[in-house]
């Protein structure tokens, strides 16, 4: 007959520490992929994973991905992006259609 091991938590597997956490966990990434049925029985466990531990999760419905969940820093970050990427774009419609400055404008107008 075989011995079984004491379980200890210095002994415990990554695979049994996933496993606990819920379904969809990894251990090396920060990046989880989860089915929308598992995160709506578990949406509190879900959304603490997101805000506390800075998880990244994308929602699936039968292997099609739905929605992300992100932290609002990631949130704030693309926002900030977004923004830069317009006004980048906005620099680049003036250089090509010789368009000229609003205050330019403004101040030609007496404005």
């Amino acid at each position: 007959m075989k011995k079984r091991r004491k379980a200890t938590s210095r002994g415990t597997s990554s695979r049994r520490k996933a496993a606990a956490r819920g379904p969809g966990a990894r251990t090396a990434s920060s990046s989880l992929r989860i089915a929308l049925s598992d995160a709506r029985g578990r949406l509190s466990d879900t959304v603490n994973r997101v805000a506390y531990a800075k998880d990244r999760i994308t929602l699936h419905r039968h292997g099609k991905d739905l929605v992300a969940i992100v932290p609002v820093e990631d949130l704030e970050r693309l926002r900030e992006l977004e923004d830069l990427l317009d006004i980048e774009a906005a620099r680049a419609a003036l250089r090509e259609s010789g368009g000229r400055p609003h205050e330019e404008v403004r101040r030609r107008l007496d404005l």
